[in-house]
């Protein structure tokens, strides 16, 4: 819970200068800190009931969100209905394989979304939409250079790059 530590007048309103339970002084317009209002704590009070929900509600193991099947399904279906494509697949059409089809290189789920060697879910022939038998998962760095050179822009780099 906060304390009030001192009351200020700004243009939108008045201003609570309050000091949070875990220590953290934060300003706050004093609307919002009144029987009803939204604010509680600083922000720790969320922070620590999201972790414990996530914790004790659902082990680990058996939280979907933590799939990364999961969110690249959930990630295409959003882009086909953002882009008018067809969306048959269900996540278990998604299967992720030890190694980039396209690349070689082995596949790694990380938190961090510019790492190459994440799995990426790519459409075979771009355009036709999430269906069984046109995705496929590829690694990112090799749906980013597919993503937007043509074929032929790649041959004639590979040759170009052979002639050196």
């Amino acid at each position: 819970m906060l304390c009030i530590l001192d009351i200020k007048s700004a243009p939108k309103g008045r201003i609570a200068k309050c000091l949070c339970e875990c220590g953290v002084e934060k300003n706050i317009f004093l609307y919002s800190i009144k029987p009803g209002g939204k604010v509680r704590s600083c922000g720790c009070y969320r922070k620590k009931e999201r972790a414990r929900r996530n914790t004790i509600e659902k082990p680990v193991e058996e939280r979907k969100c933590d799939d990364r099947r999961y969110k690249m399904f959930h990630n295409a279906q959003h882009r086909a209905k953002k882009k008018g494509i067809p969306f048959t697949i269900s996540i278990e059409d998604i299967i992720i394989p030890e190694t980039c089809p396209l690349l070689g290189i082995p596949l790694v789920s990380t938190n961090n979304k510019r790492d190459p060697r994440n799995p990426s879910l790519d459409q075979k022939v771009p355009g036709e939409g999430y269906t069984p038998d046109n995705i496929w998962v590829v690694s990112s760095r090799a749906n980013w250079i597919k993503s937007d050179a043509t074929l032929q822009e790649l041959k004639t780099l590979v040759e170009n790059l052979e002639a050196l």
